[in-house]
């Protein structure tokens, strides 16, 4: 345990764009970053830049308060964007001259600062503004910086990132192995550094609950995106279109979010018509976090197919970690931090990205060695309550934030 005087003298604000405090991937990570030091008596507050939400659908109403422990603000006093672009633009400016208000004035009383998912003008200003001061700033980072975007104004900017900025930081928290060797050749000598992968909690319905399935058949499990670049969706529904017809028990590939929003949506259909699922494969459209929960609880199976390109390589995919919380067995592909956490056979079956008959077969083993896909879920929960536990990071994180403010 920590003293009462650490507790007392650690006081932390992360400074987060939103959507906060529900959201998908980032506010989710951002959530449980901040929950872990709550639970570890950490004086937390989120900090909110941006107003995120839409009139005509609106998650989060309120603009302050706190959410399963975490105390939270939207520093414009609302959560809702106005639809005027003009009068939002003025709403930005006034929220960056109150965010610098409060850097300058230390109005929160805060000991360390922790950057997510912010803008490339809140990186630079941020650090610029605390250097002198007595706040430490910390950056997280979950991807590799400006990569979806390539032009000779993004380039420049990553330059401008890596040798100018990073050096201003006081420390850094990356997701992945990668994401820490760009870090290690552009920080300061004094900057600290913590890997925190991708992480999780532990499932709202136990496996010793009894639920009604959604469906009646075994079936696929797909809660990320529907991007062929991101997610490889269409090596998914090709290597499903071979196993399918080798398959002695009916199975469903279940993907959630919406088809019409996908950029692939018409590759997507066209290979559903190819390989003949069109009863096979089901769109959910969006799922509450309780719909969400009924289908992993019941998952036979679920598959990271990402390939190898600049993004894939330096993120980590977090729905592992909701896959290993509910010991579904997961088929990954080698890339990134995988072959850190996961071994072939054991935890997972891994399989070379862009080859569909290799996945196909790894499909085909999975459902027809119902035993191993059982000890395979069972041992990818031990890596989820290693690794990706986010109570387990909590405890990590607090410590490293007691060795920055000494």
């Amino acid at each position: 345990m920590y003293t009462s005087e650490e507790n007392k003298r650690i006081k932390v604000t992360f400074i987060f764009p939103g959507p906060y405090p529900k959201g998908k991937v980032t506010p989710r990570r951002a959530h449980l970053l901040a929950k872990g030091l709550v639970q570890n008596d950490v004086n937390v507050l989120m900090l909110v830049t941006e107003a995120t939400e839409n009139k005509d659908n609106i998650l989060n109403s309120t603009s302050f308060g706190t959410y399963e422990g975490v105390k939270y603000e939207y520093i414009g006093g609302t959560t809702v964007r106005d639809l005027r672009f003009f009068q939002r633009q003025i709403r930005k400016i006034v929220n960056h001259f109150s965010l610098l208000f409060y850097l300058l004035t230390n109005k929160y009383e805060t000991d360390i600062y922790i950057l997510l998912g912010c803008s490339f003008d809140y990186r630079l200003l941020i650090p610029m503004i605390l250097k002198f001061k007595k706040p430490k700033v910390i950056l997280e980072i979950n991807e590799f910086p400006l990569v979806t975007k390539k032009n000779l104004i993004v380039h420049l900017k990553r330059w401008i990132l890596f040798h100018l900025i990073f050096p201003l930081y006081d420390g850094f928290i990356p997701i992945s192995r990668n994401l820490e060797n760009v870090i290690l050749k552009h920080k300061s000598h004094s900057a600290k550094l913590l890997v925190i992968p991708i992480i999780g909690a532990e499932p709202n319905l136990k496996l010793t609950d009894s639920y009604i399935r959604p469906l009646s058949e075994e079936y696929i499990f797909h809660a990320g995106s529907l991007i062929e670049q991101k997610d490889g969706i269409l090596g998914l529904l090709e290597a499903f279109g071979i196993a399918s017809k080798e398959l002695d028990i009916p199975v469903k590939y279940v993907f959630t979010g919406v088809l019409e929003n996908s950029p692939n949506k018409v590759e997507i259909q066209n290979a559903i018509v190819k390989y003949e699922l069109d009863r096979k494969v089901v769109f959910t459209g969006y799922l509450s976090d309780n719909e969400l929960d009924l289908y992993l609880r019941y998952a036979s199976l679920a598959i990271i197919n990402k390939q190898r390109n600049l993004q894939n390589e330096y993120c980590f995919a977090s729905k592992i970690a909701e896959y290993t919380a509910n010991e579904i067995p997961v088929i990954l592909t080698n890339v990134g931090d995988i072959g850190l956490y996961f071994k072939d056979g054991i935890n997972s079956i891994i399989v070379n990205g862009g080859k569909p008959q290799e996945l196909a077969q790894a499909i085909l083993t999975i459902f027809q060695n119902m035993g191993k896909d059982i000890k395979i879920g069972m041992q990818g929960r031990q890596i989820f309550n290693s690794y990706f536990n986010y109570r387990v990071q909590g405890e990590r994180f607090k410590r490293f934030l007691i060795e920055m403010s000494d």
